[in-house]
């Protein structure tokens, strides 16, 4: 009593329930559960009994996340699984921009030392004696309890900085590993790069279908490597935009069927077959997509596909549509489709790259608000029944009676609404009054009807004075649709701004930068940079998350005075493009005139005095912050062969210098050299780094 709920999971870990996490109060007196119809389904909704904010109830959602108020070290969520630890216990782990944690003892808590205790990590794998490989944005470490040691500063076989991700070849087999320059496999303790990809992938997914078993590489283009280790390149018409970010297998196809990889990628679903006599590639159609930007693809026990994009999460059940035996199977039009959004528990629409299936069949993935997860067995319509009541019949003021003689010219209401107690936001009505209408009408969200009598029939007029209201009723009709539209049209500028912009900085999200990079660097040379607020997390820690917010508030309010477009990209991390004045185009080697540098340097001056120079007060704290840079030219880079995710993984370099130089500074890339070789030099000062030509 006085310090809200505690909910105890099957597995003893407990979560705090309290005022910050909504309830109106933390004094409870009583709790009711509606019981499910039958076993295993949906629970129904929890009832609270508060001292003085009367009954509240729980919104029962399809979805559950796990966020900073958990333990997590930051909301942004970059990496899950679940692996064997040194200390011998198997348990789940989450990866954030800030850290990791594991869950122990019912509660999530961090479990890497130093230099590893808040440095991103993608992805672990068993090392198979106790030890685990760690894939982190400095390379690749081996963890065996005590101090990590980073592998790739000792060896050549491992080709670039940031190692985005591990997938084991089978059960026992190798362990590939891939950066955004090459790809790399751990048999043993013999590590070897392997050729043929120069621009490595951004993800690996090991088939065991494909060939008897291959091993997939995403990412700017598909390959694959079968089972002899012979290299194969997915037909670039295959995929509608040849970049993918993921691929999933489906498990489920019938014994003797082609094998099926699901890609997911910058133009949403492709689903792609491995016959005999060759690829059969069927984009799943663009209007069917809530987000053309696929980050992750994942399967359920149930042959069910999840796709995890910038606005939510959709689900495909492809295994009742191929069940199905009156559906055509090369129409994917046909599939039935879920879409999950705030409404059913995410914290927030967009996702990074992260899924997994646990051994009980949950579906976990990374969000940028937190790590959510998805149980299809209780995901499902909830069991209970729901009673369609009617709040509200009346002829005028006077509540209606069965055999009433009504009134000429009476208005009737009537206002009902389905007790569902769960996602009431998703229910929607028909309506049909009997022996009048000829059909239901078309499905609404409105619930309630109203309507007009006349005199033994609705809609019925008498000639003269009728006609005279009638063209009264549809002037003032035709004024009320107006102003309507005009609502709406406000209403729908308002939610496109929603859509693309930061709900706490106000700043663009990653979204708009997504949809709008291409036309931007098409029309006009920017200058890209990065941004990373200084030791942040000790501003959380000390200060708490409240002050945390406002300070990334205050800071982007600098930024933005500035004039340049500034893009949230999750955390305390954002993107500033600063607009270029270059005369000519950039020829081949990626030089640019020296009034480029000049301006490039003045501007990042200006934004690191803007964060710096004057404390940022939050209530009684004035707090000295600051923050590093890392910069690149986007058309210079360009002209390298680099992509755009390409150059701002440059950018990204250039801020660890920063960094790594003390903080509060910046570095610019200032030249590329060696674009007639198979690889190019970017110069960072006195770095240098090796890039995919």
């Amino acid at each position: 009593y006085g310090g809200g709920l505690v909910r105890i999971d099957t597995k003893l870990n407990t979560e705090l329930i309290d005022v910050a996490g909504g309830l109106p109060e933390n004094h409870i007196y009583c709790l009711m559960q509606q019981t499910p119809a039958a076993p295993g389904a949906m629970p129904g909704p929890v009832w609270i009994g508060t001292s003085s904010s009367g009954i509240a109830r729980e919104e029962s959602s399809a979805w559950m996340a796990y966020t900073e108020r958990h333990g997590l070290p930051h909301q942004s969520v970059i990496g899950v699984g679940r692996a064997r630890f040194p200390d011998g216990q198997t348990s789940p782990w989450i990866g954030t921009i800030s850290g990791s944690v594991r869950q122990f003892e019912g509660r999530w808590r961090p479990f890497l030392p130093e230099p590893l205790a808040q440095r991103p990590l993608y992805d672990l794998a068993e090392d198979g004696r106790g030890g685990l490989w760690l894939a982190t944005d400095r390379g690749l470490y081996r963890w065996r309890g005590g101090q990590p040691e980073n592998i790739s500063a000792s060896t050549k076989e491992i080709v670039g900085i940031a190692v985005m991700d591990l997938e084991r070849q089978g059960v026992d087999g190798p362990l590939w590993l891939t950066t955004r320059h090459g790809i790399s496999m751990i048999d043993g303790e013999e590590i070897r790069a392997l050729p043929g990809i120069r621009d490595g992938a951004r993800s690996l997914h090991y088939s065991h279908t494909l060939g008897g078993g291959a091993m997939v590489t995403v990412g700017d283009r598909v390959h694959w490597f079968d089972a002899q280790n012979k290299l194969h390149q997915l037909p670039a018409s295959c995929l509608v935009h040849r970049e993918a970010f993921s691929a999933a297998t489906y498990m489920r196809a019938a014994s003797g069927a082609d094998p099926e990889i699901w890609f997911g990628g910058r133009a949403g679903l492709t689903r792609v077959r491995f016959a005999a006599g060759g690829v059969q590639c069927s984009p799943y159609p663009a209007p069917l997509m809530a987000s053309n930007w696929v980050f992750q693809v994942a399967f359920d026990k149930l042959g069910n596909l999840y796709a995890f994009g910038y606005k939510g999460v959709q689900r495909l059940a492809l295994y009742d549509f191929y069940a199905n035996p009156s559906v055509d199977q090369n129409d994917l039009r046909e599939i039935p489709t879920q879409q999950f959004d705030r409404v059913d528990g995410l914290p927030d629409l967009e996702f990074n790259r992260g899924a997994m299936l646990d051994p009980d069949g949950v579906i976990w993935a990374a969000n940028v608000g937190g790590a959510v997860l998805f149980d299809p067995q209780l995901g499902q319509h909830h069991s209970w029944r729901s009673p369609l009541i009617f709040s509200q019949a009346r002829a005028g003021r006077t509540d209606l009676q069965a055999g009433a003689i009504l009134p000429f010219r009476s208005e009737i209401n009537f206002e009902y609404r389905l007790l569902s107690f769960s996602r009431e936001a998703r229910i929607a009505y028909q309506s049909q009054l009997v022996g009048l209408d000829a059909a239901r009408s078309a499905w609404s969200a409105e619930a309630g009807l109203a309507l007009v009598f006349l005199g033994g029939a609705i809609g019925k007029w008498r000639a003269g004075h009728q006609r005279r209201k009638a063209l009264a009723d549809s002037n003032r009709l035709e004024r009320q649709v107006q102003a309507r539209t005009q609502e709406l049209n406000q209403a729908n500028s308002r939610l496109e701004i929603l859509a693309l912009t930061d709900s706490l900085t106000g700043c663009y999200n990653r979204r708009c930068l997504y949809e709008r990079y291409e036309s931007m660097c098409a029309q006009q040379a920017w200058l890209a940079v990065l941004i990373d607020v200084d030791f942040f997390k000790r501003i959380n820690d000390q200060h708490g998350h409240a002050v945390g917010d406002e300070v990334l508030c205050q800071v982007a309010q600098r930024l933005q005075a500035q004039g340049a477009p500034v893009f949230r990209m999750g955390g305390e991390e954002f993107l500033l493009l600063e607009p270029i004045s270059v005369q000519d185009s950039p020829p081949a080697s990626g030089a640019l005139p020296m009034a480029a540098h000049q301006q490039a340097e003045q501007c990042l001056r200006v934004w690191l005095n803007a964060i710096a120079t004057t404390p940022i007060t939050v209530a009684a704290h004035s707090l000295s912050v600051s923050a590093s840079m890392g910069a690149v030219f986007l058309p210079q880079s360009f002209a390298a062969g680099l992509n755009f995710e390409q150059a701002l993984s440059l950018a990204d370099q250039a801020l660890y210098l920063a960094k790594e130089g003390g903080r509060n500074r910046a570095c610019l890339i200032t030249a590329f050299a060696g674009t007639d070789s198979p690889h190019v030099v970017a110069k960072i000062a006195d770095k240098e780094f090796v890039l995919p030509g």
